[in-house]
């Protein structure tokens, strides 16, 4: 089965790059190829730590 990369939220401040088997399509779904992404970080510290 094909593979693809996923970036998992495991823990506040903790994330971990994975591969991931390629979920199938069905009729009503639309498949989303990411080419570019960013990670924003906030200067004031976040509610959960």
């Amino acid at each position: 089965m094909p593979k693809m990369k996923a970036a998992i939220f495991v823990a506040p401040g903790r994330i971990v790059l994975d591969e991931k088997p390629i979920p199938g399509v069905r009729p009503l779904d639309a498949v989303v190829r990411i080419t570019t992404t960013t990670i924003c970080r906030y200067r004031r510290p976040h509610p959960d730590g």
